[in-house]
């Protein structure tokens, strides 16, 4: 197994194709780095069937709906990768469902007051296979057993039966849980959508809006009545990975007044299509945009153009879409004239060196390690983010809860716990063992897992970080690497434009004494305001330094480079170079730590060295500098 999976776990094989933990596998399964507990697919699940009732129960009851407030049926939509794990007789991921469905049923109904929403729960309890459907592709085509095409036509056709409680004989319809691989593009639209629960690869930027489309639609109660006047809240479940797009969505929509041009068209757009007078109700705008060919008979929006013609400012923000750049293959050139003007000091700048540490007693280090320990070493629950898409009026707005998923982490070894913390901070096991017995001799072994582990270093970094940030030096080694200027001791001709900065100009105008025939910058503030500075006739040569031209190391790993050089001539002829960091004033602490290892590297090969933050204090810096 990879090495992310810790704690001895092993792949024991055999008929059931399970692991050490006990869990067996099945093709498609994602499993949680670091736990052996549960796959990443059913703490997925959970959370969503969490959510489902909570949400269920609350559209059932109403409170703040007045007096016997009519219900809503609650239903919840899975995206899912492996289509087989759901339609096999013994799919692993249809078994997962029903079994944490039966889990969650139990403990509902223990709990419930209200006797027709017990009653429900106890009749989905007793037909599991009737609370799910699924609709997939190849089920359009019509073949398949009796109970799938059941299930389609609930899902595609019956969207009235869907969102009703009882049949024409007076029966529970179940059915509320739904699978799909991809969004139902074929014309399945239903509003009582409260929870989505991605739990398969990421797709388009398209498909993830029509995903939530299906839960950003006004629900309906069980007298077909569309809700307007209340606040409902979307449960969007995703991984990690797509962590920003939320975001992302909440700001597209709010920014563009609830209007969305994919997908079924949305209530706002057709309210705000009635507030101009296109026309008197809901019914009579659908039935115009379909006539008018911006809708078809399902009221999927296929004109998007005609519909945007129509709304009050629905044009698109020159600053709404951005070209995704490429990687630039333009390059700039460089005046070699005045590159050799300060080419002795750019061939000490470039060699090599190396950091030397203060030396540390073994008390000292064992202390690093007892403090980086802190209260770090205990059990480790897996909780998961939840965030909500609340709609309220023409606004969608987000909220971000932490949920406990009911999962703890798998212990890892001792031995290998002890191992990985030496590996990560080049302290030895021995030191990190009797750190830890320091703090307790009688830590369980849930203690030693995974985010323990991962808070110990982190910790271990910041104690180190704080520790050195002024107990090393620079060593000149006896060598000079090539770096993205020179090549064998030579000037190339040309780099990459991207290493100089993201944007160009060419209305600043370029001085003969720049060192490059283009301006370019990474921000407008400070950088771009500097690279428009006039400097006094003193300086010589000036310019942009590109990324990877002098690579000063840094203790924390990696390289920094300042920004700018200026070379400077005094009045005594001797030649002074400025080297210029330019940030802003809101320092991350890795900003701090590369600014000081500038600083230190740069005075240990004597020459100036400032951190500004404007262009005026770097015309104020070439002012003093140039003084007779």
């Amino acid at each position: 197994l990879p090495g992310d999976f810790e704690g001895g776990l092993t792949f024991e094989g055999g008929r059931a194709k399970a692991l050490s933990s006990g869990l067996e596998l099945d093709k498609g399964m994602k499993l949680f780095p670091k736990t052996s507990h549960a796959s990443y697919q059913e703490i997925m699940i959970s959370q969503a069937l969490d959510q489902h009732f909570k949400k269920e129960r609350e559209n059932w009851i109403r409170e703040n709906a007045g007096e016997n407030p009519a219900k809503i049926k609650t239903l919840s939509l899975f995206f899912i990768d492996s289509i087989s794990s759901y339609r096999k007789e013994n799919g692993w991921l249809k078994n997962t469902f029903e079994k944490l469905l039966r889990k969650k049923l139990k403990n509902a109904i223990s709990k419930e007051t209200n006797i027709e929403y017990k009653d429900f729960l106890e009749k989905s309890l007793e037909n599991i296979a009737e609370c799910h459907g699924g609709y997939f592709a190849e089920d359009a085509a019509g073949k398949g057993d009796e109970q799938i095409q059941n299930e389609v036509d609930d899902i595609l056709r019956n969207k009235n039966r869907l969102i009703s409680f009882k049949d024409e004989k007076g029966e529970w319809i179940l059915r509320r849980f739904l699978f799909s691989k991809w969004t139902l593009r074929e014309g399945w639209d239903n509003p009582n959508v409260f929870v989505i629960a991605k739990i398969r690869s990421s797709g388009s930027e398209i498909s993830k809006l029509q995903e939530v489309g299906r839960g950003l639609r006004l629900p309906v109660d069980e007298n077909g009545r569309r809700l307007s006047e209340e606040e409902f809240r979307l449960s969007y479940i995703v991984d990690f990975s797509e962590s920003d797009f939320v975001k992302k969505l909440v700001s597209e929509i709010n920014t563009d007044g609830g209007k969305v041009f994919e997908g079924i068209i949305s209530d706002n757009i057709i309210d705000e299509l009635i507030s101009i007078k296109y026309g008197e109700s809901r019914r009579e705008v659908r039935n115009k945009l379909t006539n008018e060919k911006i809708i078809d008979d399902n009221e999927k929006i296929i004109d998007s153009g005609k519909l945007q013609e129509l709304l009050p400012s629905s044009g698109v923000r020159k600053d709404k879409i951005r070209n995704n750049p490429k990687k630039s293959t333009e390059k700039v050139k460089l005046r070699k004239n005045n590159w050799e003007k300060i080419k002795q000091l750019w061939l000490e700048v470039s060699q090599r060196y190396m950091i030397k540490f203060e030396e540390l007693s073994e008390d000292k280090i064992f202390e690093i390690a007892k403090k980086s320990i802190g209260k770090n070493l205990r059990e480790s629950e897996i909780y998961n983010e939840k965030e909500s898409l609340i709609s309220g009026g023409r606004e969608i707005r987000s909220e971000v809860s932490r949920v406990d998923s009911g999962y703890t982490l798998e212990a890892i070894h001792y031995g290998n716990f002890l191992k990985k913390l030496s590996q990560n901070t080049n302290i030895s096991p021995k030191i990190w063992h009797e750190a830890i017995l320091s703090k307790n001799n009688n830590f369980e072994k849930e203690c030693f897992n995974a985010i323990s582990l991962a808070n110990i270093i982190r910790d271990f970094k910041k104690v180190f970080e704080k520790e050195f940030s002024q107990k090393f030096e620079y060593n000149k080694l006896d060598f000079t690497a090539n770096t993205s200027l020179i090549r064998n001791g030579e000037w190339v001709e040309e780099v990459s434009k991207s290493m100089l900065g993201a944007f160009s100009s060419a209305e600043i105008e370029v001085d003969d004494r720049n060192l490059w025939n283009e301006i370019c910058y990474d921000s407008v503030n400070p950088e771009m305001e500097i690279s428009k500075i006039k400097p006094a006739e003193k300086v010589l040569v000036f310019g942009k330094i590109p990324q990877r031209a002098i690579r000063i190391p840094l203790f924390t790993g990696g390289t920094t480079s300042p920004d700018f050089i200026y070379a400077i001539k005094n009045n005594k002829n001797i030649e002074i170079d400025l080297f210029i960091e330019a940030k802003s004033e809101n320092l991350k602490e890795s900003d701090k730590i590369a600014i000081n290892s500038q600083k230190i590297f740069l005075n240990t090969v004597k020459t100036e060295w400032r951190k500004v933050t404007s262009a005026e204090e770097v015309e104020s810096l070439l002012r003093d500098f140039s003084k007779e």
